[in-house]
């Protein structure tokens, strides 16, 4: 069962953030925290401990430690809610497993279907709930590899050598000459790696990339060289995944 303290931080952030909102209760959404929170709940063993029994030198039997092992088992909870369209489903389980996840120092990864779902989660209901309640928690969204560009595939391909040709023909793929605009875009995209007026992401880009041009540009899983690639440490795809382990909540895609 839930700590009396931890009912209490997910009650009183509802009322928050129906304050906030200038919404009123509604029964199936209170139904929905109740359930998620019940089921994940067992997490921590028989009772989910208050937070100023948690420190950070819990020791292995302790309960982050169970919670943890709980988390990855094969019997953990599993709970499934199935509600309409604006019943809040979004706003319920971020308030049901939020407060739970930080008194058992575990992560909230939520994984949406759709990159609209994805948008709605970061865009607009979580900052609905940063504003409109105390909860504090970071936030980082997880993308592919394909969404951040390969450095050494730019550089590759502004200078280009043999190695670049190895790599290519080890992989089947096909040689790229780039005309003048190629050539401007991919050379603006490495100054501003210089300057760090970007993180190397796709969709920060300041236009839209057409998908002719971000191709050459970035690799899959198996073609990637991690630790042994030269670039590695300034890579910005292994960088953005650092960030994944200092926040509390990952929004990713499936």
């Amino acid at each position: 069962m839930l700590a009396d303290d931890i009912k209490d931080l997910i009650q009183e952030s509802y009322r928050q953030l129906l304050t906030s909102r200038e919404l009123t209760p509604r029964y199936g959404q209170r139904l929905m925290i109740a359930e998620i929170a019940k089921q994940l709940a067992v997490i921590g063993g028989a009772r989910v401990p208050r937070k100023d029994q948690l420190t950070s030198q819990a020791s292995a039997s302790g309960p982050v430690s169970q919670g943890m092992q709980a988390a990855a088992s094969p019997k953990a909870p599993v709970c499934v809610i199935e509600a309409g369209t604006g019943t809040g489903k979004t706003l319920a389980y971020l308030l049901a497993t939020i407060p739970l996840a930080q008194a058992l120092n575990l992560k909230v990864v939520i994984a949406t279907a759709t990159v609209a779902l994805q948008e709605q989660v970061i865009l607009k209901d979580i900052p609905e709930l940063l504003n409109g309640s105390e909860l504090d928690f970071s936030v980082a969204l997880a993308k592919g590899r394909g969404r951040y560009v390969c450095l050494s595939k730019l550089d590759a391909l502004l200078e280009p050598n043999d190695s670049l040709q190895a790599m290519l023909d080890l992989y089947g793929e096909e040689s790229v000459d780039l005309g003048e605009p190629d050539a401007r875009l991919y050379q603006g995209m490495l100054d501003a790696l210089a300057e760090g007026s970007w993180d190397g992401d796709r969709d920060s880009w300041n236009r839209p990339i057409a998908e002719k041009e971000w191709r050459p540009l970035t690799v899959d899983n198996a073609s990637c060289l991690g630790a042994r690639c030269s670039n590695f440490r300034q890579c910005v795809f292994f960088k953005a995944r650092e960030s994944l382990d200092q926040s509390d909540v990952i929004v990713s895609n499936h």
